[in-house]
């Protein structure tokens, strides 16, 4: 089976292939938005909290963006989107602070 690539073709479809990028980024600008006017409207909220899981970094060096899961005092879990640049390790004890599913603060304890 042989299958031919025409040159042509694919100088005509680079139009429609960067049109659908430009959907595509357009489509999660807009996730992204909705999801952050979310968060703004919900209360910021504050307790004593123990960093419980935490994904392995895979970033390389690359700020990404990990879901971490934190437990509060009372037992409820919470997971929230956090940078890789904050250098929190699963047992870390001290006040978190979010807003919706945002991360905002995470001050360590004195004694940790």
């Amino acid at each position: 089976m042989e299958i031919n690539i025409d040159s042509q073709s694919v100088v005509e479809s680079l139009p429609m292939m960067f049109a659908i990028m430009i959907a595509i980024c357009i489509i999660c600008w807009i996730i992204i938005s909705v999801k952050n006017k979310e968060n703004e409207r919900m209360p910021t909220m504050r307790a004593h909290a123990v960093l419980i899981e935490k994904p392995q970094d895979t970033s390389n060096g690359i700020p990404i963006v990990i879901a971490m899961t934190f437990q509060l005092d009372d037992g409820r879990r919470v997971r929230l989107s956090v940078s890789a640049k904050h250098n929190l390790v699963v047992g870390d004890k001290g006040m978190l602070t979010w807003q919706g599913t945002a991360f905002r603060s995470f001050v360590l304890d004195s004694n940790s």
